[in-house]
């Protein structure tokens, strides 16, 4: 018995990501805009946005607290936003790095940009929609680098969506988009200098504040939670996705100490 609980506790926290290993920010909209990183890249400003109580499914909050509410942005002309800073334009632009999130649409569009920056000729995009979803980037000449289709999410229910971008020096940044942690599309970037004469193998965010929510054109219709951006590759097995809830393991190990206690009674009457 002793043995089958400590197997039980140990598959159990192998099943846990490594979450906290290099997160650069993470905003789980508590009823707040702040990132729960170490970094502090709180979220401020927007008109209108609200919180809902509508939350996914299944899912392990990384900081150890319950999630109990969602993003609901407001008018797209004053979307929610962040300072530009080094820490996430390097992370974008100098390395590989993970986003991801859970979406839930309630109607169809274009596109649905979650988390966008551009100034300019130079910017990203990372939106979804009914019909496709996109990782868009702009270099400083302003030319559509490329971009990622998916097939499309359903409406009036969560989805987790994921950019996985791997950087290989020279070879550029492969982008790997995510829904529901199965891949769905690449794309390859190796974006050219401003000049055009010297290759630039990363992507091209500019040094414009950071948004999400939606643009003024392309507004976001439905829920946004959990938020998380890593400066690392992560495996589907390491998204915020199909693992335990918080109060899981601590059930499972209580449950394991009643059976031992009980074992151990017996023995010794």
């Amino acid at each position: 018995m002793k043995t089958i609980c400590l197997s039980l506790i140990g598959a159990a926290f192998f099943l846990v990501p490594q979450l906290n290993a290099a997160v650069i920010a993470q905003w789980n909209f508590e009823n707040d805009l702040n990132d729960s990183s170490a970094n502090a890249l709180n979220m401020s400003g927007g008109a209108g946005f609200s919180y809902s109580g509508t939350v996914p499914g299944s899912v392990i909050n990384p900081g150890g607290t319950p999630d109990t509410a969602s993003y609901v942005p407001g008018p797209k002309a004053t979307p929610i936003s962040l300072a530009a800073n080094t820490l996430m334009t390097d992370t974008f632009s100098r390395g590989s790095f993970t986003l991801q999130t859970f979406v839930y649409l309630t109607a169809v569009t274009n596109f649905q940009t979650i988390l966008w920056n551009e100034s300019g000729s130079t910017g990203s995009y990372f939106s979804v929609g009914g019909s496709s979803s996109y990782f868009d980037s702009y270099n400083g000449t302003g030319t559509l680098s490329s971009k990622t289709a998916g097939t499309g999410l359903s409406l009036n229910t969560w989805h987790h969506v994921a950019w996985v971008g791997t950087y290989t020096g020279g070879n550029g940044t492969t982008v790997q988009y995510y829904e529901d942690g199965v891949a769905v599309g690449s794309v390859l970037f190796l974006l050219q200098a401003a000049s055009g004469t010297a290759p630039r193998a990363h992507i091209a965010p500019s040094t414009k504040d950071w948004q999400i929510g939606g643009t003024a054109g392309n507004p976001f219709a439905g829920m946004i939670d959990m938020l998380q951006l890593d400066n690392t590759a992560l495996t589907p097995a390491q998204f915020n996705v199909a693992v335990p809830e918080p109060g899981t393991l601590s059930v499972l190990a209580l449950g394991c100490g009643l059976l031992l206690a009980r074992r151990t009674r017996r023995s010794n009457s």
